[in-house]
């Protein structure tokens, strides 16, 4: 068998100023030396500096392979949590994966041990992509056991045929993210579930989505140009939890009169450009710090390998599944806060004065 190979010289062997008269390498030296820069360039304003700095002066293999050039989310601190998930195992100890399943108690999440997730991207046609539903945190409940209106929101990429003779298919991806609250303070705005598979049939994937609707009680936002999900929400009279398409107030240069479909959002090259700077804030959001003092981003709290795989590899071009979900979700998330700040600037205060228990 031909086999082709490389040999990798890491950035701390053979630096100017870190080897003696013989030519040997200082390495500890060097690599401190390195590590030193890295830690000067974090503090650089500039995205992507540090990825660039690892991607030019690599220790390892992987880091030298780094893509830099067509995506705008930190890869580097992306990468390390993928690697600490797959070391650490904790992407199976953490995380629950099963089936929703409708029962005369109602319905219920049947967990499978142990379980199967698509962690590879691309994922083949001929991989085995029939997923289980996984889930990090369950529903937050209220003393009534019920889900609270609106403290979680899900967005899906659904895919458009039954069948698919690519040699790299196309994955329903779907995520439940939980939104800001004064009463559940765990995970607020990070991926608490996911449903990310390719079933032989479309309503198959479709009956797992509503079913994660209606466990976490989250109305769905989605790309409205492919699959039958609305057909499959009117037939099953799940309508109520397909979000109205966007109407896009809070940056009114993405807005469009043009497409009407009802329902869900139609994803255009702007709009686009434009998810993919959300998804970077959002991963870049620090929600607290560790016993260390250092900051805990919001991508520090994704367990999905899959995800982190096509947020390292993503470029605009591609099949990006997951991403492509994710990206809804932000748009979702904007949405709903330009709704609420649109219902209070709307409030006329005359109106608000005569509707107090003075009055009535």
């Amino acid at each position: 068998m031909n086999r082709t190979g490389g040999f990798f010289v890491p950035a701390w062997q053979n630096v100017e100023g870190f080897m003696d008269s013989h030519g040997n390498s200082d390495e500890s030296g060097a690599r401190e030396y390195h590590e030193d820069i890295r830690e000067r360039v974090k503090a650089s304003p500039v995205p992507g500096a540090l990825a660039q700095q690892v991607a030019e002066n690599p220790f390892t293999p992987r880091e030298a392979t780094l893509n830099i050039t067509q995506n705008s989310f930190p890869i580097l601190e992306l990468t390390a949590q993928r690697d600490w998930l797959e070391a650490s195992g904790r992407w199976k100890t953490l995380v629950q994966r099963g089936r929703l399943v409708d029962t005369q108690e109602g319905l219920i999440f049947v967990p499978k041990n142990p379980g199967y997730n698509i962690n590879k991207w691309p994922a083949m046609r001929d991989d085995d992509l029939h997923a289980d539903v996984s889930i990090y945190e369950s529903p937050f409940r209220n003393p009534d056991g019920t889900v609270p209106d609106g403290l979680y929101r899900a967005c899906t990429d659904p895919y458009a045929h039954n069948q698919s003779t690519d040699s790299a298919p196309s994955l329903g991806a779907t995520y439940i993210i939980k939104g800001t609250n004064n009463f559940s303070d765990t995970l607020n705005e990070s991926i608490v579930a996911w449903w990310v598979s390719r079933p032989t049939v479309q309503d198959d994937y479709n009956d797992q989505l509503f079913k994660l609707l209606r466990y976490y009680n989250a109305m769905l936002g989605f790309e409205n140009d492919r699959g039958n999900i609305i057909d499959y929400a009117r037939n099953k009279k799940y309508l109520h939890f397909l979000e109205t398409e966007f109407k896009l107030l809070f940056k009114k240069s993405l807005s469009s009169t043009n497409v009407k479909r009802n329902y869900g959002m139609h994803m255009t090259a702007q709009r686009k450009e434009q998810g993919e700077l959300y998804i970077r804030d959002w991963l870049n959001s620090k929600i607290s710090t560790d016993d260390q003092k250092n900051e805990i981003k919001t991508l520090h709290t994704i367990m999905d390998i899959g995800l982190l795989n096509e947020l390292i590899k993503y470029n605009a071009d591609g099949n990006f599944d997951r991403v492509s979900a994710l990206m809804i979700g932000m748009y979702h998330q904007k949405e709903n806060q330009s709704k609420k700040i649109v219902s209070q600037a709307e409030v006329n205060p005359l109106v608000e004065f005569l509707a107090r228990d003075l009055f009535v």
